[in-house]
């Protein structure tokens, strides 16, 4: 019994390292789509604690540790299972699908990429609804807003400068 436990503990720290290997090129994706669910978290509590005093709730028993716990564990294993399963896919089968009907070459981990994208942006449709519930304004809004004066003062800043060179 003595000499399987250096078999059993040879094997796992192969496996393990097999894993980490696998992994490697996905962690970007992992860590930004985590830091994406820390923030809704973030921008989650603050808008329960402003919506639970505007209807005068007791705050501490609307917005609890336990409830908040739950709900980001849960994410960060579907997501990073979605990730996870994305990366099975691009190495298996979507890589030498994409080249073999494109005939282009296409960087590594497309379809991992792809989900990734979408899964932020769920995460920033979730923050956009919050923020909105809020302050009446979405992000969305303050974005579309903040471009369309960025857009006049460089038409601005064009026409003066048209009339200044034009003397």
């Amino acid at each position: 019994m003595s000499t399987l436990a250096p078999f059993f503990k040879v094997i796992c720290s192969k496996l393990l390292g097999l894993l980490i290997l696998f992994l490697t090129p996905l962690l970007p994706l992992i860590f930004v789509t985590g830091l994406a669910i820390g923030f809704d978290t973030f921008v989650g509590r603050w808008a329960a604690k402003k919506v639970a005093i505007v209807k005068g709730l007791d705050v501490s028993k609307f917005v609890t540790s336990r409830k908040t716990k739950n709900g980001v564990i849960r994410k960060l294993l579907f997501y990073n299972a979605v990730l996870i399963m994305g990366g099975v896919l691009d190495i298996v089968f979507m890589g030498d699908l994409i080249h073999y009907f494109f005939k282009i070459p296409i960087d590594n981990f497309v379809f991992s990429k792809l989900t990734c994208g979408i899964l932020l942006l769920l995460e920033y449709d979730s923050i956009d609804e919050k923020v909105k519930i809020v302050t009446k304004v979405s992000v969305t809004q303050r974005i579309v807003r903040f471009v369309k004066k960025a857009k006049k003062a460089i038409n601005v800043g064009k026409d003066f400068n048209d009339t200044h060179n034009s003397q």
